[in-house]
């Protein structure tokens, strides 16, 4: 096989791309297409991009511990492991406070009911349940829940700096036609030349770059 190159700054841009594009949480060589090891992300991709890799690829393997338990909070979303098992069912974030059932863990803590009456509850979809369990949002904070409220961003804060950053994409980079794989120009001509896939294409249409392309004005261009 042909030894291939790349230049590094391409190759860092390929993995941050791939990074902020994917849900897959793996790397690949935009050359050879061969799944990069931790090591070789944290040597050829940027200090930002490792660290949201890293934290993503630890808090995948964390899940699948089945004492592992993430906030119901939708703006909280941090993870613990959870000891106490089915003898101690509940679950108080160490972030935000908030109890969290750990059999039920798409729910608040059932305040009032064993985790076999809820599931009595559930089955037969009461109306007053839901009504009650609707009052408790996952807002009960304790005394010393202010104090870590007001801590320093950490690595749970990631997801919301990976959302920021794809909706960031989404505005100003462009689908590959060939690869799908969303590309951002920095300045030059519309002829685009993918660095994952190699496909040719127009930058203002979209489609696959052909001869004589760049001599004509795009029928339907891209806004």
């Amino acid at each position: 096989m042909p030894e291939m190159h790349i230049c590094k700054n391409c190759l860092r841009r390929s993995l941050e791309i791939q990074f902020f594009s994917s849900t897959l949480g793996s790397l690949t060589c935009p050359l050879c297409h061969e799944q990069l090891s931790d090591d070789d992300v944290q040597r050829w991709a940027s200090k930002e991009t490792f660290e949201a890799y890293d934290y993503v690829r630890t808090r995948q393997m964390l899940e699948e511990d089945a004492e592992f338990v993430t906030c119901v909070r939708q703006d909280c979303g941090y993870g613990q492991l959870h000891a106490g098992g089915l003898e101690d069912p509940i679950v108080v974030c160490g972030s935000c406070g908030t109890r969290t059932c750990f059999i039920h863990r798409h729910n608040v803590w059932h305040d009032g009911l064993t985790c076999s009456e809820y599931e009595e509850y559930i089955n037969h979809r009461s109306d007053d349940f839901e009504a009650h369990n609707e009052s408790q949002t996952g807002y009960h904070m304790f005394p010393e829940t202010n104090a870590l409220r007001q801590r320093p961003q950490g690595p749970e804060d990631w997801s919301i700096q990976v959302a920021m950053s794809m909706r960031a994409i989404a505005e100003t980079a462009r689908p590959c036609p060939g690869c799908n794989v969303a590309t951002e120009r920095s300045g030059g001509c519309k002829h685009m030349t993918c660095i994952l896939c190699q496909q040719e294409w127009c930058w203002d249409c979209g489609i696959r770059w052909y001869r004589g392309h760049l001599d004509i004005e795009c029928i339907q261009p891209l806004r």
